[in-house]
């Protein structure tokens, strides 16, 4: 039986870790991007921006909108989807399915991670870009959602909460350490 609530002990522990130190992302201090936790052998990381949603235009009187995003990877690198300068038409409500899976280099990755924009960009809209701050990769993929700021929108007097622009992105974040070899695209696979 004591063996038994042990186990308990350090399972509830382990969740109660887990739970602050990967959940609470806002509250990972930038010190801790100049330390190498991980000292493993080198692993491929890819980064698939999955789909964009547009829930509401806001005070727009356009039912279609003209949207496309800028990405910038660690290195500074950044571009546009789609590319050679095109936007996707999509109205309230939609989905854009983009599925496009790009491969970060070891030599960008710190402690384990890697920080990358995404910028919305939309012609009459302003709104702050996406930030993502991905940690602990050799443990674990995982997907992000990021909405536009509303709360941002009101304060900068853009909008009041029923005419605020509602976007979003959805992306994954995953390694060759964690993932099936058939997750991997084959033409990125084709690289070894």
């Amino acid at each position: 039986m004591k063996a038994l609530n042990g186990v308990r002990f350090l399972v509830i522990a382990l969740v109660l870790i887990l739970t602050y130190t990967g959940c609470k992302k806002d509250s990972v201090k930038e010190e801790t991007a100049v330390v190498n936790t991980y000292t493993g052998k080198p692993y491929r990381t890819f980064v698939t921006i999955q789909r964009y949603n547009l829930e509401q235009l806001g005070a727009s009187t356009d039912s279609i909108s003209n949207v496309r995003l800028a990405i910038t990877f660690p290195d500074g690198q950044s571009f546009t989807l789609p590319e050679s300068g095109q936007y996707w038409p999509i109205g309230n409500a939609q989905t854009q399915e983009i599925n496009r899976t790009f491969e970060i280099p070891w030599r960008w990755l710190r402690s384990d991670g890697f920080r990358m924009t995404v910028q919305m960009e939309r012609r009459g809209a302003d709104f702050l870009p996406c930030v993502f701050d991905i940690t602990q990769l050799s443990l674990f993929n995982r997907s992000y959602v990021c909405h536009t700021d509303v709360q941002w929108q009101i304060t900068q007097d853009h909008a009041t909460d029923a005419t605020a622009d509602k976007e979003g992105v959805q992306v994954r974040v995953f390694t060759d350490l964690n993932s099936n070899a058939n997750e991997i695209p084959k033409e990125l696979a084709r690289r070894n």
